[in-house]
């Protein structure tokens, strides 16, 4: 299973996917699906995203802006929608993990969720991601001939609208990095690490190189860039700038030595990067340029 940027081709099965959703009486107040052009305009373009599965789309989640208030900028509401025959099999918490990360690429600080209290599967889904409940909402609205509560649960980001804050480029980073599209990860920190002369940054783009290789199932590129990515990180605290560079340092000794054993490049899983508050000292130089 991949996610995807979604475009207006995906809308037919998006479409089809938020009717399920609607059917169930347990998603959302709406009881109609949008045209394209009023999902468009209604959603922000950043954390548009589908999870595919042999060439099917089977979720997809998107972001709305709570107010066209300034002060509100980066306050979105998320909605996370999974094909009725996929639902309990992981593909909510793959999307909504994604959603977190490129929530966090676009700036947003705090993201909502209103929902039934009744739908205890998105509930659970939600808190395990790190949302809190706020608050219930009583008799909010009226479906199905009778008053709705809704529960409305949040998650505060620790990376975005706090001092100082990550720059926006290692944030897209991540979000790619994690979305498995190490390629386009590594290109959006080429421009800063031109700029800037980071180290730091360059082994990173050294490490997500080591993943496409891997991806071309290429045992040579793998074991080269995994080596240049050691070398440029070496350096480094344990943790710098919010990244476990411990643990990629210890990635970057074992996976060629797995490649030793034998292990095909296709059987080795591909890793994914968390950013943490805590490992940020606040006087790192990329901070500088963030």
């Amino acid at each position: 299973m991949k996610l995807e940027p979604m475009t207006r081709v995906h809308w037919p099965s998006v479409r089809r996917i938020y009717r399920e959703g609607i059917a169930t009486g347990h998603s959302t107040f709406e009881t109609r699906v949008p045209d394209w052009e009023a999902f468009h305009a209604g959603h922000l373009e950043a954390g548009r995203l589908v999870a595919v599965d042999g060439g099917e789309v089977v979720g997809w989640t998107a972001l709305a802006p709570v107010s066209s208030r300034a002060v509100y900028r980066g306050v979105a509401e998320v909605s996370v929608y999974v094909a009725a025959d996929r639902r309990g099999l992981g593909v909510g918490s793959l999307l909504l993990r994604a959603q977190v990360d490129a929530s966090c690429a676009a700036g947003v600080w705090t993201l909502q969720a209103g929902i039934f209290p009744e739908n205890t599967s998105s509930l659970q889904l939600h808190r395990s991601r790190g949302f809190r409940e706020v608050g219930r909402r009583e008799r909010l609205g009226h479906l199905g001939g009778r008053w709705r509560d809704m529960l409305l649960l949040e998650r505060r980001s620790e990376l975005v609208g706090a001092d100082p804050e990550l720059p926006r480029p290692l944030l897209r980073f991540v979000e790619l990095f994690n979305r498995e599209a190490f390629w386009e990860s590594h290109e959006v920190l080429e421009g800063p690490w031109r700029e800037m002369g980071s180290e730091f940054y360059h082994g990173l783009i050294l490490y997500a190189s080591a993943f496409v290789h891997q991806q071309r199932e290429n045992r040579h590129g793998i074991r080269a860039q995994l080596a240049k990515a050691e070398g440029a990180l070496g350096s480094f605290e344990a943790n710098y700038l919010g990244v476990d560079v411990a643990g990629i340092l210890r990635r970057c000794r074992e996976l060629p030595q797995r490649l030793v054993e034998g292990v095909q490049p296709a059987d080795l899983s591909l890793p994914r990067l968390e950013l943490s508050r805590s490992r940020v000292r606040g006087d790192e130089e990329e901070l500088g340029g963030r």
